[in-house]
């Protein structure tokens, strides 16, 4: 590399004082790494006099690919380094439905435009269609509501969503501005299986043993668009993403929900443990933005005080 640089500049300037001082090198220098080069080709390059530096005809053939060498070389040294930092390589996220109603998009939107090399590939599926994806190697990470077990698998709160409450719109309730759980106490739930989400499934049932009623399951639940549908055929009521305010069927209102521990829920990235992908990695973190409580919650606090009471 070296010599092929300093060939280039004694080339380029036909002075070897000239290319000494480019280099930052001494002219004995750059006169040693000339002769080993043609001394290592076997071949005259250079035509030297007291008054002339002129390129041998074997000398301008060599320049020409010096230069494409000198040039791939680089080109290979910023796109290894551009790799290493997360910054050119290719993605395939998983999104699921849910993720689609929250801010999730629009930083996907924002990181494809600030890191332009990196190509991120979707595909949406349900959680449970997700995981053999990454499993597989098919898919990178996933970003999800659903959390999963440590392990084989890291998983980071990286956004939340509001949610709200799934009602027919024919229901009285459904005139209201906003709902919690104390006045949908006896309206039988479609909920999410423990399994699948046990914070979210037990704080649901701790919230109706604090009002002295019993939790009236119907049917169980993963996805946000399958509550939809049956609370739209009239089974129940369910928690989904307030997003479907506006993508839900039209016999069902999503309303918010007031109840504090119920009224956010997390948005997960997850990824196998053993990936060590710099441009996964760094896309996450570009769409991480949880910070703590979303200020959102600030407007519960006069309900959360009533449910301590």
């Amino acid at each position: 590399f070296r010599l092929l640089s300093t060939f280039v500049a004694v080339a380029e300037l036909k002075h070897f004082g000239l290319a000494a001082d480019q280099l930052h090198a001494t002219q004995p220098g750059v006169s040693q790494h000339i002769a080993k080069l043609e001394a290592d080709l076997g071949v005259k390059l250079i035509e030297r006099t007291k008054r002339s530096v002129e390129l041998t005809l074997a000398g301008e053939v060599f320049l020409t690919h010096a230069k494409m060498v000198l040039s791939m070389l680089e080109r290979m040294k910023n796109e290894t380094q551009r790799i290493s930092q997360g910054l050119q390589g290719e993605v395939t996220l998983g999104l699921t439905p849910s993720a689609i109603n929250s801010d999730i998009p629009s930083r996907i939107k924002e990181f494809r435009r600030n890191v332009p090399d990196v190509n991120v590939k979707l595909r949406v599926h349900s959680g449970v269609q997700l995981k053999p994806l990454l499993d597989y190697g098919e898919i990178d990470a996933i970003i999800t509501t659903l959390p999963v077990a440590e392990g084989v698998y890291k998983s980071t709160v990286i956004s939340q969503q509001a949610m709200g409450v799934a009602i027919l719109a024919s229901h009285p309730l459904a005139r209201r501005q906003h709902l919690s759980i104390r006045t949908l106490r006896n309206e039988p739930f479609i909920v999410v299986p423990r399994h699948e989400h046990p914070k979210n499934h037990d704080t649901l049932i701790a919230r109706f043993r604090s009002l002295g009623v019993p939790l009236n399951i119907t049917a169980y639940e993963t996805s946000f668009q399958n509550v939809l549908a049956r609370v739209a055929i009239g089974e129940g009521v369910g928690i989904v993403a307030l997003g479907y305010q506006s993508t839900g069927p039209r016999t069902v209102s999503v309303l918010p929900l007031r109840d504090p521990d119920l009224s956010w829920s997390p948005i997960y990235s997850i990824v196998r443990a053993d990936n060590s992908q710099p441009a996964t990695a760094r896309l996450l973190e570009a769409l991480r933005a949880y910070e703590g409580q979303p200020s959102g919650l600030e407007a519960f606090s006069t309900e959360a005080a009533e449910h301590r009471s």
